[in-house]
């Protein structure tokens, strides 16, 4: 183990993430097998080191001395959030069908927004995971292979979205093989992405 993939500075800070999970072994595979996360620690509590940052599993209990009202709990309910992980991907088309492929299971085909095209995954206590990739301010370049090379035209936010919905559909056609998912997405055609956005809250 090196320094760096302990979360423990020598100097300044570190940010990390605690979920509270009802079976660690089960949480810490699911880390550590669809987002590819390095164990640092087996257990108690699991500490893992994924991307450029970490997450701390561990069981739940009642009050410490150190937070003497507090009880720890997995989510009671996952349909209501407080708080979630907010994974930022430079391809949600690849990212989309690899993790589904490991095993992820996506509320929904990732849905193009006003400034991100996003979905959203559940892990094994029902704690929320944002999947998000970002779409290019007005003017600026467009993070796409297969825009690059030319000027950016009106539209190419929509073309770019559409793009990545059928890729992404694609790429879970391909994968489905040993890992049938029940559904197919929905069509991704310009015409679903043409409309605005409905307000969101939140967001």
């Amino acid at each position: 183990m090196t320094d760096s993939e302990f979360p423990a500075p020598h100097e300044g800070f570190v940010v990390t993430h605690f979920l509270v999970v009802s079976d660690q072994d089960r949480s810490r595979e699911f880390y550590r097998s669809v987002f590819g996360a390095t164990v640092v620690l087996e257990r108690d509590p699991v500490i893992l080191k994924i991307a450029n940052s970490w997450l701390i599993l561990n069981v739940g209990g009642g009050p410490t001395d150190d937070k003497p009202t507090v009880t720890l709990a997995p989510p009671a309910d996952p349909e209501r959030a407080s708080a979630f992980l907010n994974i930022r991907v430079a391809d949600i088309a690849a990212v989309y069908a690899e993790w589904s492929a490991k095993g992820a299971e996506f509320l929904t085909e990732p849905k193009d927004h006003a400034h991100e095209i996003r979905a959203y995954i559940r892990d094994p206590d029902g704690h929320l995971i944002e999947v998000g990739q970002a779409k290019a301010p007005p003017g600026a370049p467009l993070p796409c292979p297969w825009i690059r090379g030319r000027k950016q035209q009106d539209g190419d936010h929509r073309e770019h979205a559409a793009d990545i919905l059928r890729c992404a559909e694609r790429h879970a056609e391909e994968d489905r093989g040993g890992h049938r998912r029940q559904g197919r997405l929905e069509g991704a055609g310009d015409g679903e992405l043409g409309g605005r956005d409905p307000p969101e809250a939140g967001k």
